[in-house]
């Protein structure tokens, strides 16, 4: 996909990208943006507010993904009764309430990565604001973005959530990148 080779192109360290993806298409969408990130040496953290980890974890390797070069945060498997996994892949987070815990998880596996090239992906922002209202949201958003990765991605899904913070978020995001259009 062309227009994914060029937004990992240019990504730039600490920016905000903001992904609209189709519902229908998140799994293959994620899976060709994840790709795209490793084949230029990237290596990241997958917070998920969507999947719990062990489902999660199935469909990405059901992608051409290094599993090794992703760690995780899941901070809905308790939240809907799921059992946790041991694995040192994945930090636990009570519910999308916790956002201080989910960052405070995310800084910790960013330290953890090697090399310099690093991402959080974060699916998603739809799920964030079925928890959270939009100023904490955003104050997340803000603390994410000083953890430094070499790249920030967020997954909007198109269709869901709250209009008005998908604004907010377009708004303070460096660039929106639309796969609706794919």
């Amino acid at each position: 996909m062309p227009i994914l080779k060029d937004f990992v192109a240019k990504l730039k360290p600490g920016q905000f990208i903001l992904l609209n993806v189709p519902v229908k298409n998140a799994k293959k969408n994620y899976c060709q943006v994840l790709t795209e990130l490793q084949a230029k040496k990237y290596r990241g953290v997958f917070i998920s507010l969507f999947r719990d980890y062990p489902a999660l974890f199935k469909d990405l390797s059901e992608c051409a993904l290094d599993l090794k070069k992703i760690t995780f945060v899941d901070g809905i498997s308790e939240v809907n009764g799921i059992k946790k996994e041991k694995s040192d892949k994945v930090i636990y987070v009570p519910s999308p309430f916790f956002l201080d815990d989910i960052i405070k998880s995310a800084r910790k596996l960013v330290k953890l990565l090697s090399g310099t090239k690093k991402f959080l992906f974060l699916d998603s922002a739809t799920a964030l604001s079925l928890y959270n209202p939009p100023d904490e949201i955003i104050r997340f958003i803000r603390s994410l973005k000083k953890i430094g990765p070499g790249g920030f991605v967020v997954v909007v899904k198109v269709g869901a959530g709250n209009p008005e913070l998908m604004r907010i978020l377009e708004d303070v995001s460096d660039t929106t990148l639309d796969l609706t259009k794919e």
